[in-house]
């Protein structure tokens, strides 16, 4: 079964039609920043993977403290995006909290806590994707990494 695609003029239609805006894969990934960085998520970094995977567009990485931090941040980025008519796909990992997805489409939200994202370490798996560390006052900065 073929599944349908539409153009991004037609899902701006479609969207304004069920009273919500339309916001760019940048808007939203500006957006997503803002969340994670106003409920104090820890290195927050954008992965580009336009280019290199069908999967999405965008990577966007970050650390909680703890798992009821991590399900907060998940929380209040479903909410802050559902009020901008981009509810997520869906979400993994929510009930553990030890990494939780969010698929938003061109955007997939990782909050992972320590561990796990030393494990999985999707820096390293994602090697060519073009990568943003986001400070706390929001500039971005290449990252380096150790050996």
């Amino acid at each position: 079964m073929m599944e349908t695609v539409f153009p991004s003029s037609v899902l701006r239609h479609l969207t304004s039609e069920l009273g919500g805006g339309f916001l760019t894969t940048n808007e939203l990934l500006t957006k997503c920043v803002e969340i994670a960085r106003d409920k104090k998520a820890i290195n927050i970094m954008t992965m580009d993977l336009s280019g290199i995977t069908l999967i999405c567009d965008h990577f966007l990485l970050m650390t909680a403290s703890n798992t009821r931090q991590g399900q907060a941040l998940s929380d209040y980025m479903a909410e802050g995006l559902k009020e901008l008519a981009h509810p997520p796909l869906r979400i993994e990992g929510y009930k553990e909290g030890r990494w939780i997805l969010l698929d938003f489409g061109s955007i997939v939200v990782h909050i992972f806590q320590e561990e796990e994202r030393k494990y999985y370490n999707l820096e390293r798996l994602w090697g060519d994707a073009k990568m943003q560390l986001i400070n706390s006052n929001g500039l971005l900065r290449s990252p380096s990494f150790e050996s």
